[in-house]
């Protein structure tokens, strides 16, 4: 016959365990937060492509000769330099989309800052290794800010993401371009030079 201090210590160990286990699912539904890692989803239409110089059309992205990966923060980030790379290497698959599937953050719920990444596979395995590559075809969209799902939640989608273009590292086409305009501008305004008859 089991003894009252018996059953005490019983109950004690049997709402220890439960309550450690609460926790740990608590934990574990609350530390990781999870979005869909593609541009071509409900509600996103972003196509990447390949600036190939001004006398071509820009190449929507395919296969796995270019890559994608996503960078995060916290909510409100305007600086994309602080973002850390979600170690992906996702290929594309045709006319500029990539599919990369449910991406979970560990340790991550809520909002989050997110930016998508495309570098040449050639020029490197990761972002950060193209990106420091002489040469390298490279780039970054826009930052967005996505609500993170968590649980049995829907899987969200990048909403709000652009379609942008990456090219050689350096300024962009669109800034040299104005820079060389700008250059043209100036030198057409500049007035005649003055015969020294004049300067008397």
């Amino acid at each position: 016959m089991v003894g009252p201090w018996t059953r005490v210590a019983y109950m004690k160990r049997h709402l220890v365990l439960v309550t450690v286990l609460t926790l740990v699912l608590a934990m574990k539904s609350r530390g990781q937060g999870f979005f869909n890692f593609a541009n071509g989803a409900s509600g996103v239409n972003a196509p990447i492509s390949d600036f190939n110089g001004f006398s071509n059309p820009a190449t929507p992205l395919s296969g796995t000769a270019y890559k994608a990966d996503y960078y995060w923060g916290p909510a409100g980030i305007i600086d994309p330099t602080v973002l850390i790379s979600g170690g992906q290497a996702i290929s594309f698959a045709a006319n500029g989309y990539f599919f990369g599937g449910t991406q979970i953050i560990n340790g991550q719920t809520g909002t989050v800052t997110l930016q998508i990444r495309v570098w040449r596979a050639s020029d490197g395995a990761t972002y950060a290794a193209a990106a420091g590559t002489g040469g390298a075809h490279a780039g970054g969209g826009n930052l967005i800010q996505v609500a993170l799902g968590t649980g049995a939640g829907t899987v969200p989608n990048m909403v709000g993401l652009q379609s942008f273009t990456i090219a050689v590292a350096g300024p962009e086409p669109a800034t040299f371009l104005i820079f060389l305009i700008g250059c043209g501008a100036l030198l057409m305004r500049r007035p005649p030079r003055r015969g020294a008859a004049a300067l008397r």
